[in-house]
């Protein structure tokens, strides 16, 4: 058994190596595979792997965000080899079309009862974003939801006041 991982973000590669350790710990040998970002992405892109340890959920403000992972199809990022469920591609399509919030709720409630049935993932952990300032630094933007991630794009033009 072989879990893909990435030697360019170390978060990816601890959690490879935990992944592994608690593997051993059940009896089952696994090997890390830590190849560049560039190549990571490629396979899993291709359902290239065993296990493949994945990142930057971000928080999920819309539970449509989860036609990422969940929706049948093509192999694409985020998303499971192989996986596909009528159900759960049925109460995600109705989610996505109900605009009352109250049935919206009581579809994706079932959706996640389903979920937690089938889910070919597993959630391990989740890796807060922080970004500390002081008032004589300026530029610097945290961008907002999901793109926090990236918001070291921005040190690009940050600076210290004089």
């Amino acid at each position: 058994m072989k879990i893909l991982s990435t030697s360019t973000y170390d978060f990816h590669k601890q959690t490879a190596l935990v992944v592994q350790d608690s593997l051993k710990a059940i009896g089952i040998n696994a090997e890390v595979e830590l190849p560049d970002w560039s190549t990571r992405i490629q396979r899993s892109n291709t359902g290239d792997y065993d296990i493949l340890v994945s990142g930057t959920a971000g928080n999920i403000v819309d539970m449509d965000w989860c036609t990422n992972y969940f929706q049948s199809g093509d192999t694409r990022m985020n998303s499971a080899p192989g996986f596909s469920d009528a159900t759960v591609d049925s109460l995600l399509k109705q989610g996505r079309e109900t605009l009352d919030s109250t049935k919206r709720a009581a579809i994706y409630d079932q959706f996640r009862e389903k979920i937690l049935e089938l889910s070919p993932f597993v959630f391990i952990n989740y890796r807060e974003q922080i970004f500390a300032t002081s008032a004589d630094v300026k530029g610097f933007v945290n961008l907002p939801g999901i793109l926090t991630y990236n918001s070291g794009i921005t040190l690009e033009d940050t600076y210290k006041a004089a």
